[in-house]
């Protein structure tokens, strides 16, 4: 305790100094086990994915609209903002899909390549910012939903 004559007398808690025996218990423990543990909740996020993919095979309307979006934009060249009878979703999704008609031919399964890589982005991204907003463990609690 310390006497401080601005404080009127009273006494002020001294910050406390770190043991230097117990910071390696107070930081994560191994930085390199996250990479690991990161790339594996990636690849069972892309094994499920497929396999409800797999599991549910017909189109709907979700998907089939940015497909027949993204051959329209290449057979007729009209470059759209929005997705056709709206006037708020913008119709990135189906530029997307055309650059993969265009590569790969028309193949019905292309329509969820850029949503599947999209959700698969997002868990780095979720675990990045839970690193940086909590807990060096908060960014893997939150990626493995």
């Amino acid at each position: 305790m310390v006497r401080d004559g601005r404080s009127g007398g009273r006494a002020i808690a001294e910050p406390r100094r770190q043991d230097p025996h117990l910071l390696p218990y107070l930081l994560p423990q191994t930085r390199s086990a996250e990479f690991p543990a990161l790339s594996g909740l990636v690849v069972v996020g892309l094994g499920t994915r497929v396999w409800i993919l797999l599991a549910s095979i017909q189109f709907s309307s979700d998907q089939a609209i940015p497909g027949l979006m993204a051959r329209h934009i290449l057979t007729s060249g009209e470059l759209p903002v929005f997705y056709w009878g709206r006037d708020y979703v913008g119709a990135t999704e189906s530029y997307l899909i055309a650059g993969l008609f265009r590569l790969f031919r028309f193949w019905p399964w292309l329509v969820f390549v850029p949503t599947l890589i999209a959700s698969l982005a997002l868990s780095p991204l979720t675990w990045s910012l839970g690193n940086r907003l909590g807990m060096w463990h908060s960014g893997m609690v939150t990626t493995g939903r």
